[in-house]
């Protein structure tokens, strides 16, 4: 339980300080990803939500970006709600500029996936 608290404390410090990381990721275009949702933020500059979640498969926090208009919504809409338990891809890159003293940002490991015809796109949660 202590080492999940350390890596959770650790990403928000370092997207609150507007430092940029990147955690590992498979090159492939769309990468799977389940587990719960952790933290949400708005992106105040850039628009969309950060939301960083628990990922099941590679026991990491993942930090990705959902953009309204171009990224999948599934079932439930509960993505901006902590714990509850997510299903989805992501592409990899992306950024999100938070409002604060002009607009400092960070990068993130993906974005959620775009309306595609494939297996496991956008983000769905299940019901709370």
């Amino acid at each position: 339980m202590y080492g999940m608290k350390f890596k959770i404390q650790t990403i928000i410090i370092a997207l609150f300080c507007g430092m940029a990381f990147a955690l590992p990721h498979s090159t492939s275009a769309q990468i799977p990803f389940g587990g719960p949702i952790l933290m949400s933020y708005e992106c105040g500059c850039s628009g969309g939500w950060l939301i960083v979640m628990y990922d099941q498969m590679t026991h990491l926090p993942v930090p990705m970006v959902f953009q309204f208009g171009v990224s999948m919504m599934r079932a439930n809409y509960n993505i901006f709600t902590p714990s509850v338990q997510t299903l989805g891809s992501y592409t990899p890159g992306g950024i999100c500029l938070f409002a604060s003293l002009g607009c400092a940002g960070t990068v993130v490991q993906g974005t959620v996936t775009p309306y595609l015809p494939i297996p496991f796109p956008g983000i769905g949660t299940g019901a709370i």
